[in-house]
């Protein structure tokens, strides 16, 4: 019984590896055309995996089109765990300055911690510019969750907040980002207005792709 069972197991295992495997890459077309998440020395993008904090960083930075920016030029403190010498240091820095992430409030980030939903999503709706209205909905991690679902990034994925991301929902999440239009604050002072470019009621349709093209 046990030896069925574990056969199961493994066949069961093989048939979600080789979905992954025979993804259509052009599901991914942005997400790869603009070098938004990075292929192994084979090509592949490896969907089973997990991705780590400062590979969620290194991810939202590509896709704000803010990988060449040199962390040198940032006056920002960096995290106590994050030293000059860490490969994602330029990238976590860069959306540390900008506001994609805050770390733990202790002045670390634990970069090499596993990513989970709710992280990722937060990163992607600031990214997108929708931060105000996440706070408006009650900040983290309610608020942007539900504006990442009323802007349609999780659509068809199934999720619990705190779970720890997989890396193909990461890429799910990357490819819808990428066509979302962006908000934008087009008024300043004592209150503040934002918009929405979606290309309606005569406003200009601006999203990522439009930035990275």
């Amino acid at each position: 019984m046990k030896k069925c069972i574990s056969i199961v197991l493994i066949c069961l295992l093989l048939v979600s590896l080789t979905a992954f495997a025979d993804v259509n890459t052009t599901e991914f077309e942005n997400v790869k055309k603009f070098d938004i998440m990075q292929t192994d020395e084979n090509g592949n993008m490896n969907f089973e995996a997990l991705v780590t904090r400062a590979e969620m960083a290194q991810i939202v930075v590509n896709a704000a089109g803010l990988s060449g920016v040199d962390a040198a030029t940032i006056p920002v403190e960096s995290f106590s765990d994050v030293g000059d010498k860490h490969w994602a240091y330029n990238a976590i820095t860069v959306a540390q300055s900008i506001g994609f992430i805050n770390g733990n409030g202790d002045g670390t980030f634990t970069p090499n911690d596993n990513v989970t939903y709710e992280q990722a999503l937060k990163m992607i709706v600031v990214l997108l510019g929708y931060e105000p209205l996440a706070q408006q909905r009650g900040g983290y991690p309610e608020g942007y969750i539900t504006v990442a679902k009323q802007i349609g990034l999780t659509e068809g994925i199934k999720f619990k907040n705190s779970d720890i991301a997989l890396r193909y929902d990461i890429a799910c999440l990357m490819e819808k980002a990428v066509n979302t239009p962006i908000m934008e604050q087009i008024a300043y002072g004592e209150v503040a207005e934002y918009t929405i470019f979606d290309g309606k009621d005569g406003r200009e349709l601006i999203t990522l792709k439009n930035n990275l093209e």
